[in-house]
């Protein structure tokens, strides 16, 4: 599993794009599918509880090998996101899980509201080293290939217990 965090400025293009026509709505926590407009004012309002975070949109891809295509159920596919999420820290905020049915390999996209149900911000201090440490745990636990990465392994933990996360 690769996760792949993507840059994002607002939810109305994020969910636009996440819910295009070759996908599916995994799960959502906190918002109203499936209407998008909807959606959207949903991840909108939370906002209101931390107007001064400016960045609130989070976006993140999971991609898994095609060879794992057989048997990456919807199911399974939920299970890693959620598990992936919790070692990330992205807890106690709004989100939208949709799978995407476009590509050969098997991959979701997690859109989620950087603004916790209480107002809290959802950090994304070193997101890029703690995404990789994620993904190698999800990988390896759910014995999934991903050969990229064994290879970054010892050096994104080195990386990581250096930053204190």
């Amino acid at each position: 599993m690769v996760g792949k965090v993507i840059s994002a400025s607002s939810f109305s293009g994020t969910v636009g794009y996440v819910m295009k026509e070759e996908s599916r709505i995994l799960e959502a926590e906190g918002i109203m599918p499936p209407e998008v407009k909807d959606m959207v004012q949903d991840f909108k309002d939370q906002t209101l509880l931390n107007p001064r975070l400016k960045n609130n949109v989070g976006h993140i891809s999971l991609s898994f090998s095609p060879k794992d295509a057989p048997r990456m159920t919807d199911a399974l596919m939920t299970q890693i996101a959620k598990e992936y999420m919790q070692k990330m820290g992205i807890t106690d905020t709004q989100y939208l899980l949709v799978r995407h049915l476009d590509q050969p390999h098997p991959h979701c996209h997690l859109v989620y509201n950087r603004v916790g149900n209480n107002g809290q911000t959802i950090s994304d201090r070193n997101i890029k080293i703690r995404r990789t440490a994620g993904a190698v745990a999800r990988t390896r636990q759910n014995q999934i290939r991903n050969p990229r990465c064994d290879q970054r392994l010892s050096t994104q933990m080195q990386e990581l217990e250096r930053v204190g996360r």
